[in-house]
């Protein structure tokens, strides 16, 4: 179960509380074996304006455990996977960040 920060204003806990649920079902279908992996922090700025969602930046973030059966190009996959359920749920102009740390020595990340 990802574990999971935000920063927001409480009109938005509706639409945050759906984000994360989606985000959560995507990582649980997308990880077969979640021993070693957390999808450990999504920080989100967002506000209503005027009834409006604005958000103005999603950030993930994985940390894998390097185990034989773990590439790189799995990672990236689970990250790109994630990346796109985030895409789906929020509007084109919010800025989405992502990470991911392959333990112990591999790091990349994407701006999508």
């Amino acid at each position: 179960m990802p574990h999971i920060s935000l920063i927001h204003s409480p009109n938005m806990a509706p639409f945050i509380d759906n984000l994360l649920s989606k985000v959560n079902d995507a990582f649980i279908e997308t990880v077969p074996n979640t021993t070693g992996v957390k999808c450990y922090a999504i920080p989100l700025t967002a506000c209503q304006v005027n009834g409006d969602n604005q958000i103005g930046l999603l950030h993930l973030n994985l940390r894998v455990l390097r185990k034989p059966e773990r590439t790189i190009e799995l990672i990236e996959h689970w990250t790109n996977t994630l990346l796109l359920t985030l895409q789906s749920e929020v509007p084109e102009d919010v800025n989405i960040t992502a990470e991911a740390n392959f333990l112990p020595e591999v790091y990349f990340s994407k701006t999508a």
